[in-house]
C-alpha cells in the first residue's frame, strides 16, 4: 500500500515538475528517475531484510525445539550451543569441544 502512494507522488512530483518549472524533458525525468530507483532500492532492501529475519526466526525455532542444525561445518544442537537472541548467534557451551566458538545463525540451515 505503501509503495502505491509513493508512486502517487512520484507522478504527482513529475507533474510539478512539468508545469511549474523550467526544466527540460530530460532534466525532468531524470528527477523522477532517480527518486523512482531510490524508492525500487528501498523496496529490495525491505524484501531482503524481513527474508533475512524470517530465517533468522526459523533457525531460532528449530533449534529451541531441540533440532540439529547444519551451520556451516559444525552441527548445532541444545547439548553443545547455547543461543544468544542479541547477536542472533550460538556460543559453544563450556565443557564441550565446541567451547566459545561463536557462530552465526544466518548460515545455518
Amino acid at each position: 500500500m505503501g509503495y502505491i502512494l509513493i508512486a502517487t507522488i512520484l507522478v504527482l512530483l513529475f507533474a510539478i515538475l512539468h508545469f511549474f518549472t523550467e526544466l527540460g524533458n530530460r532534466e525532468k525525468i531524470s528527477i523522477v528517475s532517480a527518486l523512482a530507483f531510490i524508492v525500487l532500492f528501498g523496496y529490495f532492501y525491505n524484501v531482503h531484510t524481513q527474508n533475512l529475519r524470517e530465517h533468522i526466526i526459523d533457525i531460532q525455532v528449530a533449534f529451541k525445539q531441540g533440532k540439529t542444525l547444519k551451520c556451516g561445518k559444525y552441527d548445532v544442537n541444545y547439548t553443545n550451543f547455547t543461543y544468544s537472541v542479541g547477536t542472533s548467534t550460538f556460543i559453544g557451551k563450556k565443557d564441550t569441544p565446541h567451547y566459545s566458538k561463536m557462530i552465526d545463525s544466518e548460515i545455518c540451515q
